[in-house]
């Protein structure tokens, strides 16, 4: 039994220009569906540095209008954390993250550097996860990320070190996948044809 492909989307974020005020939170759980939950974060990550501030951890992003070429993007609440975006497929779905795209706010005119991109990386419940290498600098043109990273498990794709990196249209798709069990009677039936073959020859 082969796995199908059950559902693909993109979020875009477009519809949050509907929202009453023209900066805010985005309300977590937005862009979930029956196949996959899907949940938003920003991490403390705070410098260690005299000056800077700690902040506490926010179970929340921020979303905005534009960054650089993009519209309707999502950003960290933490003017020096990352954006964590989480997706939890269904019990007997695999999920793939094909690709998403990042953008500079369009105050920072000097572009961001490779340095405030990273960490860039997937984290995983299911598997290894996956550090994307990133050498670019995000200035007014959008930088595409293909990344083709599938897991049953809790994905959470973690991005940047500051506010001024927005992230949209991230492209997923969800599948089924058989469960174990199926896989043994699969395997099971498959030995007894060649039994029956083999006695019938």
């Amino acid at each position: 039994m082969a796995a199908t492909l059950a559902r693909a989307d993109v979020l875009n974020f477009n519809d949050i220009t509907t929202f009453p005020n023209p900066e805010g939170t985005l309300p977590d759980g937005y862009g979930s569906t029956p196949l996959v939950s899907i949940s938003y974060a920003s991490s403390t990550g705070a410098p260690n540095t005299p000056g800077y501030p700690t902040y506490p951890p926010y179970n929340y992003v921020f979303w905005w209008p534009q960054y650089g070429d993009l519209t309707s993007v999502i950003y960290s609440a933490n003017p020096f954390g990352s954006i964590l975006i989480s997706f939890t497929p269904a019990s007997g779905y695999e999920l793939t993250l094909n690709s998403f795209d990042l953008g500079q706010d369009v105050n920072a005119d000097d572009g961001i550097l490779a340095a405030d991109v990273l960490p860039l990386q997937i984290l995983d419940t299911a598997g290894p996860g996956f550090v994307f290498p990133y050498e670019r600098t995000i200035a007014d043109i959008h930088t595409h990320i293909d990344s083709g990273y599938s897991s049953t498990g809790t994905v959470t794709l973690v991005v940047g070190n500051n506010w001024n990196i927005g992230i949209d249209n991230i492209d997923y798709s969800v599948k089924s996948v058989p469960e174990p069990s199926t896989f043994i009677l699969l395997a099971t039936a498959g030995f007894g044809i060649l039994l029956r073959r083999r006695f019938t020859c």
